[in-house]
């Protein structure tokens, strides 16, 4: 009795979440302009339970009457209709039909998440599966591109920490030299003279001596005193202070203009103490033995080095700073076992933090979402895409879209009082939650929420692939300082794929099972329904609609 129990309600629950009202329905699958091939069933489906319902196709005419069905159509472009009898309401999508044989293009659309209860006499639960081989010319369109930043090879394992009583900078002199890591080969650096620009209680700045052009950096000095120090501190909270100082260093250099690698950097080596012995076990030459961060020179000329790409940068790489301080550099301090956050997560929490500061849009933070949405289906959000590389522009994209719509669903955040600090309300936690995890970089992503990771995964990818993104992103919010979108991207596109032979691991293309456990409730719910209805004992739909939903008009 209590297994029939759980199944009845099991069933309300799932009879609960179609809308009764009648009136306002939409089409859930397929989607708009997606292609499928000849020899593939298409899931069709509605967010409404009705024996209204007629779907039709322009070309194979009349489909199905239920709910949810599927079905393989001809080759073709169909107009694909569903119209509800009673209420007199027609909803129509486009979607294209290929004959596999005349292309070598293969687009794919899920076909049914595991989720969704369907009769047996359907076509049963499917997930994506497969990826794409293609050429390298298809995917490597990004490399003349500069990335926001570059992961330096840094080895922290035997760097020797800075105390009081090691070697300091010179804090009182306004002309300093810096030694600036070269970004095209990360094994020499430039030592460059600088001078004091700008100092306040929170930040040192200097740039490159004899530079006399400042209007471009006077407006990055502003963004970052007046809005992106604070933000940041709400976010994440300060930067390690290695030197002692009370402030973060900010070192503007042309060196990062001219070897065109990125836009800026953070150097966790800077964090140890330096020491030019190249036959020691903590070798560290080019240490500047300080918390600091380094940016290339605004550029008028060029959109890579705009004062909003340069500030995007600069919120990018304090973030960094941060989370190494606590993730990492904390636990060396206290003499304690450390981890450091893998290079997908860190990067999309950096890229993150850009949106969340207010340069999401304009500091090129969007092209790394949309580059994923193109290339959705070579890109893994963890690990590295079917080419075998890993730091990649779509990987960057993938986990900031995925990490964003854990924030919001977590609460997201407002703004005070002040239209500068930033109110938590959930998101922020779940972004601490991260960084104090003691899980790995995965797993560490569903600590706030108490759930795997994988679980949280295979629900972001269901709604992405049969939702509109404007359903699941908020697009019309706009930062109350800066005036641009939190969060802007453009659709997904269809799925280019040459020959499914390879698959790759927490790709969007491919989500496994939730569990055995799940598909064998599912099994025997089926069987019960099966029961109940052939016996004529009572009519389940009436008796949970009844019992169980609360009716609307």
């Amino acid at each position: 009795m209590k297994r029939v129990l759980f199944y009845l309600l099991f069933l309300s629950f799932i009879s609960c979440s179609y809308k009764t009202n009648l009136s306002e329905f939409s089409i859930t699958s397929p989607k708009e302009n997606w292609t499928y091939f000849e020899n593939e069933e298409i899931y069709f489906s509605t967010d409404i339970i009705s024996p209204y319902l007629k779907w039709y196709s322009s070309i194979d005419g009349f489909l199905d009457s239920n709910s949810h069905f599927c079905k393989k159509l001809s080759a073709g472009q169909h107009e694909i209709s569903l119209y509800n009898s009673k209420s007199k309401i027609l909803k129509k999508l486009i979607i294209n039909i290929k004959n596999q044989q005349s292309t070598k293009e293969k687009e794919v659309l899920l076909i049914n998440f595991p989720y969704t209860f369907k009769p047996a006499s359907t076509c049963g639960f499917y997930s994506l599966s497969g990826s794409a081989k293609i050429s390298e010319n298809t995917i490597n369109q990004n490399d003349n591109r500069i990335t926001r930043d570059i992961k330096l090879n840094t080895n922290i394992k035997n760097k020797t920490l800075i105390t009081y009583n090691n070697r300091q900078c010179d804090n009182t002199n306004h002309n300093n030299f810096f030694y600036v890591i070269n970004t095209n080969n990360q094994t020499e650096a430039n030592l460059i003279e600088t001078t004091l620009y700008y100092s306040n209680e929170n930040i040192n700045i200097y740039i490159e001596k004899n530079i006399s052009d400042t209007e471009n950096l006077d407006k990055c000095i502003e963004n970052i005193t007046h809005l992106i120090l604070p933000r940041i501190k709400d976010i994440w909270g300060s930067v390690e202070d290695i030197n002692h100082d009370n402030k973060l260093t900010i070192l503007f250099s042309s060196t990062i203009n001219k070897e065109k690698k990125a836009i800026g950097f953070f150097n966790q080596d800077d964090f140890f103490l330096r020491n030019d012995n190249i036959n020691s076990k903590d070798y560290n030459p080019y240490s500047n033995e300080m918390d600091i961060i380094y940016v290339a020179f605004p550029e008028n000329s060029n959109k890579n080095y705009s004062i909003e790409s340069i500030s995007a940068t600069i919120a990018h790489e304090i973030s960094h700073a941060a989370n190494f301080s606590k993730k990492t550099y904390l636990k060396i301090k206290q003499k304690k076992p450390f981890t450091i956050l893998d290079t997908f997560l860190d990067e999309g929490l950096s890229h993150l933090t850009e949106n969340l500061v207010g340069f999401g849009s304009s500091g090129g933070n969007k092209d790394f979402i949309n580059a994923y949405l193109k290339n959705s289906n070579i890109c893994s959000f963890c690990s590295s895409n079917i080419l075998g590389e890993q730091d990649t522009v779509e990987r960057r994209g993938a986990m900031s879209l995925f990490l964003f719509f854990l924030f919001n669903k977590a609460g997201g955040f407002d703004w005070g009082d002040n239209k500068i600090n930033l109110l938590d309300k959930g998101g922020i936690s779940f972004l601490k939650k991260i960084i104090s995890s003691e899980d790995n970089s995965w797993d560490s992503i569903g600590s706030y929420f108490n759930i795997s990771t994988d679980l949280l995964f295979q629900e972001f990818c269901r709604k992405c692939l049969t939702e509109n993104l404007y359903n699941i992103f908020d697009f019309n919010k706009t930062d109350i300082m800066t005036g641009e979108r939190i969060f802007e991207c453009n659709e997904f596109k269809k799925y280019d794929i040459n020959n499914i032979n390879t698959i790759l691991d927490y790709s969007i293309t491919k989500l496994n099972p939730i569990n055995n456990e799940f598909y064998l409730q599912i099994f025997f719910m089926e069987i019960l329904i099966l029961y109940f209805w052939r016996n004529k004992i009572f009519r389940i739909n009436n008796f949970i609609s009844s019992n169980f939903c609360i009716k609307t008009n």
